[in-house]
């Protein structure tokens, strides 16, 4: 006879309050440790990027530009600017940087920061700084014979423009030099060379040509009794004599005529008043050797109103000039020639013939000389420290807060003291010249004062503001990716309470863990495996401890629940789908069923038969269910 079925205890048939809070408290203490997690990573990588950035903006400032020579160049307060220029015999540049000459260096490491490029490559073009603060490039050698004649850069702005001016716009040229009228609202563009692009055929030039700043065109000065046509000259701003008017001297230079220099003896003045000029006399004194004539030298004007003319070559084979290094004194008429014995450490002083250099005369009366090349080929890499007080080379620049008298040079404005500037052409660069304003000693301390304090807190304050931006940035995108990272934390984890407290609350224990269907098709036998094996991990929360021992059919109670049912359900259905749920509802109740037993004690043949007549009772074990 059949047992009675007896139905056992299930421990998951219905969970405590204890138990669910519980398990809410584990998921919000793992979620939290989540959330701690990556903040902590996200707060790692901050000073990693900090760093990264310092380092940039470190090495964009420091990066020394490559070396050249034929560049122009801009002294105007406390600030030297450098534009392009030769990088070999095959390349010209664009760059445009500037040195900062309110702050200490030493000769082989200047501080030069990088500006924007200028709009092409050019070399042996004149420059200077207007009223207005602007840098004009004036000229100068291009690759493209339909370059602008003038770029200007706008510091407001940071950019490069090319615009138009009204009146008769002069032939472009190379080696020729700029400098700027008593008010500063007009440049002077005087001599140079041109190469025409159709015959290649070059010119040299005596012309003086004028831009006015002020009505935006050029125009034609006077020029009465110019020099002979001439380039690669220097050029300063000196006062003759006991006079107070500035006047401009022009030194040296090649003439049209192959390997024909204009003799350092004969000198010529430009009177800005008058528009015209005139020429002097420079004599040496007996014992001395008399200046030779050169191209691609410098000259700059110190503040007792002495002239320093520094390097340069001669001839065909470009020999270094003798002397490298002399004076003349404009305090008397004839001018006056002198060569005087520099002091100091005798390896700190530029290597003989040097050309195609930059040289600036700054207010507290030190001469930097930089870039250009010797007679040898060979680019200089350094700066030149020449301290004109007491005639000695340096190895460091150290800036006073204070000098005795102010400058102005002929390519920047008369406000600003001591502006150098000057290119030279095909055989030298930008010379830079000074010229004697009289003021007061207090005046000027007090002027240079405010002016290095105004430089050293720009220089301070830019890089910090720059770190201080990337660093709010930083912040900022952290702290709204993780405000965003929090609520779709907190949209999951409510959407998993939910589900889970609809799932305790709702579903069965017995339906509860069963198995989602197989989306693909395949051997029933094959697919039974995969779902039964599966049960546990399918579903999203599984029970936390396992369930007791489920019910146990003999061999002839399986078989007959195969058989039985395939015999009818199966051949009716004709699918392989309903054969493969029943296999696993049978196998599901060996393994999983929490809720009976089912014992059968000595079953007879006469029961089985009358089983077997009995459909309901073959569905129900077929079925799993109590009977």
């Amino acid at each position: 006879m059949w047992s009675a079925v007896h139905n056992l205890p299930d421990s998951t048939s219905s969970k405590s309050p204890t138990d669910t809070s519980c398990a809410l408290s584990c998921l919000k203490l793992r979620l939290r440790k989540q959330h701690r997690m990556k903040r902590r990573r996200w707060l790692s990588r901050i000073p990693l990027q900090l760093t990264f950035l310092a380092s940039t903006l470190s090495a964009a400032t420091t990066t020394p530009p490559a070396t050249r020579y034929g560049h122009a160049t801009v002294y105007a307060n406390n600030t030297a600017y450098f534009l392009g220029g030769i990088l070999s015999d095959t390349s010209m540049s664009s760059d445009f940087f500037s040195l900062d000459l309110s702050q200490e260096f030493n000769n082989s490491s200047p501080s030069y920061k990088s500006l924007p490029s200028l709009p092409a490559a050019t070399a042996y073009a004149a420059a200077a700084m207007g009223i207005d603060g602007r840098i004009y490039l004036l000229g100068g050698q291009t690759w493209d014979c339909s370059s602008s004649m003038v770029k200007v850069f706008d510091p407001a702005t940071a950019t490069w423009g090319t615009p138009q001016f009204f009146g008769t716009t002069p032939i472009r040229r190379q080696g020729a030099r700029t400098f700027l009228s008593t008010d500063d609202e007009m440049i002077f563009y005087f001599g140079g060379s041109s190469t025409s692009c159709s015959t290649g055929t070059t010119s040299v030039y005596n012309t003086l040509d004028g831009l006015s700043l002020k009505n935006s065109s050029w125009f034609g000065p006077a020029n009465s009794n110019p020099p002979v046509a001439e380039s690669n000259f220097a050029l300063t701003k000196v006062i003759v004599g006991s006079g107070s008017t500035q006047q401009v001297l022009i030194i040296g230079g090649q003439i049209a005529q192959q390997n024909t220099y204009v003799q350092m003896s004969q000198l010529g003045l430009f009177d800005m008043g008058s528009e015209s000029w005139t020429f002097v006399t420079a004599t040496t004194p007996s014992g001395q050797t008399a200046p030779e004539e050169r191209v691609g030298h410098t000259a700059v004007t110190t503040s007792e109103g002495k002239v320093i003319v520094f390097g340069g070559t001669v001839g065909p084979s470009n020999r270094a000039a003798v002397p490298q290094l002399t004076i003349l004194d404009t305090s008397s008429l004839p001018f006056q020639w002198s060569s005087p014995t520099i002091g100091g450490n005798v390896s700190l002083s530029p290597s003989a013939g040097l050309t195609g250099h930059s040289a600036i005369m700054t207010d507290d009366g030190t001469m930097i000389l930089a870039f250009g090349k010797d007679t040898n080929g060979n680019f200089n890499q350094q700066a030149y420290f020449l301290d004109t007080q007491k005639m000695e080379w340096l190895s460091t620049y150290t800036p006073e807060a204070s000098s005795s008298s102010s400058q102005s040079s002929p390519d920047s404005p008369s406000t600003v003291s001591d502006s150098p500037t000057a290119t030279n052409p095909t055989a030298g660069p930008p010379n830079v010249a000074g010229t004697l304003l009289p003021t007061s000693a207090d005046s000027t301390a007090s002027a240079a004062s405010a002016k290095k304090n105004t430089t050293i807190a720009v220089s301070t304050s830019v890089p910090l503001a720059v770190v201080a931006i990337a660093s709010a940035a930083v912040l900022i995108v952290f702290l709204r990716r993780r405000r965003r990272n929090n609520r779709e934390r907190q949209r999951t984890s409510r959407q998993h309470l939910l589900s889970q407290t609809f799932e305790m609350n709702n579903i069965t224990p017995t339906s509860k863990y069963l198995p989602p269907r197989t989306p693909h098709r395949g051997h029933p036998s094959t697919r039974v495996f995969q779902r039964i094996f599966s049960r546990g991990k399918a579903h999203a929360s599984p029970p936390p401890r396992p369930p007791p021992l489920g019910v146990f059919l003999p061999a002839w109670a399986q078989e007959h629940a195969r058989d039985g049912w395939s015999s009818k359900s199966a051949s009716a259905a004709g699918d392989d789908d309903a054969v493969e749920d029943r296999m696993v509802q049978v196998a599901s109740m060996s393994f999983m069923a929490p809720k009976m037993q089912l014992r059968v004690v000595n079953p007879d043949e006469d029961t089985i038969r009358s089983m077997d007549t009995d459909a309901n009772f073959r569905r129900r074990v077929s079925a799993g269910k109590q009977v």
